[in-house]
Parts: structure tokens; C-alpha cells; sequence
């Protein structure tokens, strides 16, 4: 499954949260953003947005495997995104200059919406 999307690059985890809070008022589900980091975001970042948070270096799973396998931890941490040359590139010089780098898959312009909502009015008096 190819997933194809933009990537934005930042030096300051602040400016991350304002880009966040952004792209939810323009509708975009934030559980489907993907931050990249060679850290740990600062907790009050993890207790303010529901972002996927990944370690730009791979987790420890992927570091493990890329010892009996050709690709390094960096590679195993974004192969599910289908990245070119160049986006693989750009990715790996924000990590080695310890930037965030956010992910933003193309088709997270859908709209949030709760499933099988169900509106009840309570002004009306009845059996419910």
C-alpha cells in the first residue's frame, strides 16, 4: 500500500504544536500526522496532540533487525511511506541535524466525524 503525503521540517518543537493545531482546524485528524524525531517530544507536546510519534532512528525493534538485514534503522522507520531518493535524503539530513520532521499523508484531508453517532433530543419526553 503506497502512502504518498507532504513532509515539513522544523528546528523547535513549538513550532511543531502551532503546526499541529493548524492543520486540525483545517480539519486534518492529527492521529494520522506522524512526527519524526531522534528524541522523545517533550511531554507536554505528547499530553497536547494524539500525533503518531516515531523515533527517526527506528525503535528498537527496527534498529535490532537492520543488524541482519541491508537497511539501517532510519530506512526501517519510514518503509511503510514509500519515500524516493530525494525524501529519503531530506529526511535523513533533518535526523543527522536533530530536527522534527512531520509527516502528512495525503489522504488525512478527510474531515473528523464520529462513527455510528447517534443524536438523542432530551427535550422530548418519551421512552428512550
Amino acid at each position: 500500500m503506497e502512502q504518498k503525503g507532504i513532509f515539513e521540517v522544523f528546528d523547535d518543537i513549538g513550532n511543531v504544536s502551532k503546526r499541529v493545531q493548524q492543520l486540525g482546524h483545517e480539519g486534518i485528524d492529527e492521529r494520522r500526522i506522524i512526527l519524526f524525531s531522534k528524541h522523545s517530544p517533550p511531554t507536554e507536546f505528547t499530553r497536547e496532540h494524539d500525533v503518531d510519534i516515531r523515533m527517526g532512528e527506528g525503535n528498537l525493534w527496527q534498529k535490532f533487525e537492520s543488524l541482519f538485514t541491508d537497511k539501517d534503522g532510519e530506512e526501517r522507520a519510514t518503509e511503510d511511506l514509500q519515500l524516493n531518493q530525494h525524501e529519503e535524503e531530506a529526511f535523513s539530513k533533518a535526523m543527522d541535524a536533530d530536527q522534527y520532521v512531520l509527516y502528512i499523508p495525503q489522504d488525512s484531508k478527510a474531515r473528523i466525524e464520529a462513527q455510528d453517532e447517534e443524536v438523542v433530543d432530551l427535550s422530548k419526553k418519551g421512552d428512550y
